[in-house]
């Protein structure tokens, strides 16, 4: 294997969505971003719980949400590198976080910042991808409006 070749693995956050209707919402400004779902998790044996989940994605620079839906799924370039359905991925040595680093060396040669981490949502309809620090995954037990509503207060009104 090449040394910069991208390898997708699986990222556990503790949780998962409904895989017919997830009906994932994005909600980002310039300084905050956080995706929210219908969620499950198996708690034991035959018993699921489901709630709202909540994915706080920090200091995310990046985001690409919509295109592929599950059925041209094996159409994504990292298909063969390990992207799977319905789960959530990290994608080691990215291409995307490197092509990035390039632009950002054009006007500033001597940068070496470090792009953060690329991961991906495969939802049934939809794809997300974003570059950011670090995922921080919740779930809610409000109903799924006041988790919206709670969760577009917090980037208004920037706080918590």
């Amino acid at each position: 294997m090449a040394a910069n070749r991208e390898t997708v693995v699986p990222f556990d956050i503790g949780f998962l969505w409904e895989t017919g209707a997830p009906e994932p919402v994005l909600i980002q400004s310039p300084s905050r971003t956080f995706l929210i779902f219908h969620a499950v998790r198996d708690e034991e044996v035959g018993h699921r719980i489901e709630g709202t989940g909540v994915v706080e994605i920090v200091r995310c620079i990046k985001t690409q949400f919509g295109y592929p839906n599950d059925e041209a799924l094996p159409g994504h370039p990292l298909c063969r590198s390990g992207l799977g359905y319905y789960g959530v991925f990290e994608v080691l040595r990215s291409s995307w976080v490197r092509q990035m680093a390039e632009q950002n060396r054009v006007a500033f040669p001597q940068s070496d910042l470090p792009w953060g981490r690329h991961f991906i949502f495969t939802f049934h309809d939809e794809t997300f991808e974003c570059v950011c620090d670090e995922l921080r995954p919740s779930l809610s037990w409000q109903t799924w409006n006041a988790t919206v509503s709670e969760v577009t207060q917090r980037i208004l009104n920037r706080s918590s």
